[in-house]
This record gives C-alpha cells, sequence and structure tokens, in this order.
C-alpha cells in the first residue's frame, strides 16, 4: 500500500486540472469566482492570481528608466520559476505553497 505524503492531498484529476489552469494568465480569477467547491482548487487559484498580478506589476516596472530595465529580467525569471512550481504541484495533488508569495495567500478571500 502506497503512503500519502504529508502536502499530498486526494483529489481528482478535474480538480488538478483546474488546479493548474488557475496559473495560466487571468484564468485563475475565473477558476477562483466558479470553482468554490473544491479547497484544492481554490488554494491554487489563489496563488495563481497572486502570480498573475506580479506579471501585471513587471509591465508596469517596464516604465521605469534603469531600475525598471534591472528588475524585469528578475522578475521574468521568478515568475517562470513559480509558474513552474505551482504547475507542477497542481498536477502532483500536492497543496504546497509557493515560495515568497504562498504567505499572501491568506490575503485573498
Amino acid at each position: 500500500m502506497e503512503e500519502v505524503k504529508k502536502d499530498e492531498v486526494q483529489v481528482n484529476d478535474i480538480e488538478k486540472l483546474f488546479a493548474f489552469l488557475s496559473y495560466m494568465l487571468f484564468f485563475g480569477v475565473l477558476i477562483y469566482r466558479t470553482k468554490k467547491d473544491s479547497e484544492y482548487v481554490q488554494f491554487h487559484a489563489k496563488q495563481g492570481m497572486l502570480l498573475f498580478g506580479i506579471s501585471l506589476a513587471n509591465f508596469i516596472l517596464m516604465a521605469i528608466p534603469f531600475l525598471g530595465w534591472i528588475l524585469i529580467p528578475i522578475l521574468n525569471v521568478s515568475c517562470l520559476v513559480l509558474f513552474v512550481m505551482g504547475a507542477n504541484n497542481a498536477l502532483c495533488g500536492n497543496k504546497k505553497m509557493l515560495p515568497l508569495i504562498g504567505a499572501l495567500e491568506s490575503v485573498i478571500k
């Protein structure tokens, strides 16, 4: 018999799919508003919305000379890494907070 890891929860494939899609652009907002019945999907949708917000902030930083130009590559790489981590967690059935933005997840109601 397999042991379930501490952060791994029992979810079906549809929930995993919705959790994965919540990291894609603005889909996190749509999924958060429509899938209220699944705590797992809500968890990943909140993190997806935060990641999308950081990506939008990146566009605003592009207007700031020098400082923005330095921060843009750092934020782009950070967003890519967080996206891969979140999408992997969603597809594997893990309910782990993303580094740096995971603690902010409790702010979204």
